[in-house]
Formats: C-alpha cells, structure tokens, sequence
C-alpha cells in the first residue's frame, strides 16, 4: 500500500462542508416531521451554530459513523 499522505487543511474544509450539509438534512426532516417549513433557516441556524443541544449530538453521532464506514470502505477499495 503507498503512503497516505494526510493534509489537515483539507480534513478540517471537507468537516465543515459536512457538518453544514448534515445540518441542513437534519433541519429538512425535522421541518418535514413537524410539517412546518417556515423554520427551515432558523433550525439550519441553530443546529449548524452549536444553539441547539440533542441536534449538535446528533450531528456527531452522524459525522463519525458516516466518517468512519466511509474510511472502511476507502481502505478496502484500495486494497
């Protein structure tokens, strides 16, 4: 297997490009859920700002299992 070479830069862009878009589908299905969609930005804001408890967790519960079934699955493909 080639070295990998780790860039921090592009870790910490390609977290926050994530943690925007998974705040935006969790402000999506709870607008969805609730069946009110004139909130949209306002729960976008809240979750997307750490203003909002249970969603920010749930956004990290999120990032590191997509996170880390994306790296297994990257590591068996390049085998």
């Amino acid at each position: 297997m080639t070295r990998l070479g780790i860039n921090p830069f592009g870790i910490a862009i390609n977290l926050a490009i994530g943690w925007f878009v998974i705040s935006f589908l969790q402000a999506v299905l709870r607008g969805i859920g609730s069946s009110s969609g004139s909130s949209l930005w306002t729960r976008f804001l809240a979750i997307a700002l750490f203003r909002n408890g249970p969603a920010v967790l749930i956004n990290l519960i999120a990032i590191a299992v997509l996170g880390g079934i994306g790296t297994v699955l990257w590591f068996l493909a390049k085998k």
